[in-house]
């Protein structure tokens, strides 16, 4: 029996109980009978508090496994979110360094095209004074040998 059906019991036998003339207390009808489903009701009441305690305990042991849960979980959360900010700032470094060595490669080879450039320039120079000599010599040649070994003149 339930200890709600046996207190329920308790309270009608009171309330049917009747009135003592003689005094200030109630006759309670059948004291055996009221005694017994008291005794009830103490002998039930230690099993339904060590039930509420389980539950209770149950219920404790459940929110504090949710809570360790939610703790790993939004601990491994913020470990991955400082990773890929970790990864986002090393990309950020590589493109940095990436623009940097671009810019020095781009630098070096302007150095090397006018670098090239002035040796190209030299060596025509110095093919152009050859030329220039050997232009000369051949006009030397011509005037020597006059008009007769002159060709028309374009």
């Amino acid at each position: 029996m339930q200890i709600n059906d046996l207190i329920n019991q308790l309270i009608s036998r009171l309330e049917s109980a009747k009135k003592q003339t003689l005094g200030s207390g109630f006759v309670i009808g059948d004291k055996e009978e009221l005694i017994s489903l008291v005794a009830d009701i103490r002998a039930l009441l230690p099993t339904v508090v060590a039930d509420a305690e389980r539950i209770i305990h149950q219920q404790t042991e459940l929110l504090n496994s949710a809570t360790n849960k939610a703790s790993t979980i939004i601990s491994n959360a913020q470990v991955e979110r400082d990773r890929l900010a970790s990864s986002h700032e090393v990309l950020l470094t590589a493109a940095s360094e990436a623009e940097a060595m671009r810019a020095e490669v781009l630098a070096e080879l302007a150095q090397m095209r006018a670098e090239t450039d002035k040796y190209v320039d030299g060596q025509l120079a110095r093919f152009e004074a050859a030329l220039t000599k050997v232009l000369g010599s051949v006009r030397k040649g011509r005037d020597r040998l006059g008009p007769l070994g002159a060709p028309d003149d374009v």
